[in-house]
């Protein structure tokens, strides 16, 4: 994931996320999880932490670390309505996002297709990383 981009969040959000790991005492509001905590997920979704990083890879488990995440629950970055947000492992803030991520995903196939659909049969100019070459490509239905 991307570093958070910190111009898309209120000017008071180091404040605000001090006060929701203190809130959640550093735990994945959900699971309990600490944060940093080093260990694997079971197939049902629940951690078991290594206290020996050697005894999760001597199971042949895969190892993470828990990095936790302040989460709006409105989705809105630029609310600082505490009682909006959440400390939550990765685990659960996908599930948390996974609907909204789930229509993003859908809209951006969506466009791609209304792009090849209006470029079908056309010649398009296709300029390669900065080289200064270009190279043309023919779309059309029936040649693929």
């Amino acid at each position: 994931m991307p570093p958070c981009d910190y111009g898309n969040y209120p000017a008071t959000w180091p404040q605000i996320r001090k006060r929701i790991l203190a809130r959640a005492e550093n735990c994945c509001e959900q699971c309990g999880v600490a944060n940093y905590a080093e260990g694997h997920r079971r197939s049902n979704g629940a951690f078991v932490e290594c206290r020996f990083f050697y005894s999760c890879r001597r199971h042949k488990e895969k190892v993470i670390r828990i990095v936790l995440t302040v989460v709006h629950l409105c989705h809105d970055t630029f609310c600082e309505d505490e009682t909006h947000m959440r400390l939550l492992c990765q685990l659960h803030h996908n599930q948390l996002d996974a609907e909204m991520r789930r229509k993003h995903a859908m809209a951006t196939r969506a466009g791609k297709k209304t792009l090849r659909d209006e470029c079908a049969g056309q010649m398009v100019l296709l300029f390669c990383g900065g080289t200064g070459f270009a190279d043309t490509k023919y779309y059309a239905d029936d040649d693929e």
